[in-house]
């Protein structure tokens, strides 16, 4: 995320599996497979649980994707646990099979997960189970683009917020203030998306502008920050 300066990071979208695999393919894990080929996948991390992924695997990884992958062991109790430990950080459950359902819906809906699943079996007889439906390759991918879109929107909320950016817009603004070009101003740096405040804003007089800006309450608000004057902030505040 270039050009802000916070400091806090977005983590991957958990997305979690729970089911091994079988040389049939009945899971549709070849889904997957299809999905890391249409788009990008380093917004996500994928905690598989279960045999038989180590075919997919790869090619998630090659879609910037993490993958952490637990195969399982002859503890099947010991397994489980595992899995049950691991739900609740998980964004959403991912099942591709279209059976009659899965059991890890019924675990991922319990820790409040979200899920992505075939609107099949008993999936149907969960009310608000299914957060997303889908069928087909192109749902699928859907889904995906959708989820991982709106973490870019937020991402991208503050995209441009910068202290060189909050440094450049004031120089602007003071350099318009003084030129007397303040509607010029305001007409290239407003947010379009609000015109009725802009047009406001844009025909009120250079004196209306100045009197709000040197007000007495913004001069108060700034002296107050003078420590020595926190004396004189109080005495005013109790007068008014």
């Amino acid at each position: 995320m270039p050009g802000h300066d916070f400091v806090a990071k977005p983590r991957r979208i958990v997305v979690g599996l729970t089911t091994r695999v079988y040389p049939d393919g009945r899971k549709r894990e070849f889904m997957l497979e299809a999905l890391a080929a249409n788009m990008p996948l380093d917004a996500l991390r994928f905690r598989i649980f279960g045999a038989g992924w180590e075919k997919v695997i790869p090619k998630l990884r090659a879609a910037g994707a993490e993958v952490d992958y637990y195969p399982g062991t002859d503890d099947y109790a010991a397994d489980y646990q595992e899995i049950v430990d691991a739900i609740p950080d998980f964004d959403y459950y991912l099942y591709m099979g279209r059976d009659e359902g899965s059991l890890g819906t019924l675990d991922a809906l319990s820790a409040g997960v979200k899920t992505i699943v075939a609107p099949q079996g008993f999936h149907c007889d969960l009310p608000h189970g299914i957060t997303h439906p889908f069928w087909e390759q192109e749902e699928l991918n859907a889904v995906f683009l959708e989820i991982i879109g709106g973490l870019n929107q937020r991402i991208d909320a503050v995209s441009q917020f910068s202290w060189r950016e909050y440094s450049r817009q004031h120089v602007l603004l003071w350099r318009a203030l003084s030129d007397g070009r303040v509607s010029d101003h305001i007409d290239r740096s407003s947010d379009k998306s609000i015109p009725e405040a802009n047009a406001a804003v844009r025909h009120e007089s250079k004196f209306t502008i100045y009197k709000r800006m040197f007000s007495y309450r913004r001069i108060l608000s700034a002296f107050s920050h003078v420590p020595i004057l926190h004396g004189v902030r109080n005495w005013l505040r109790w007068r008014s």
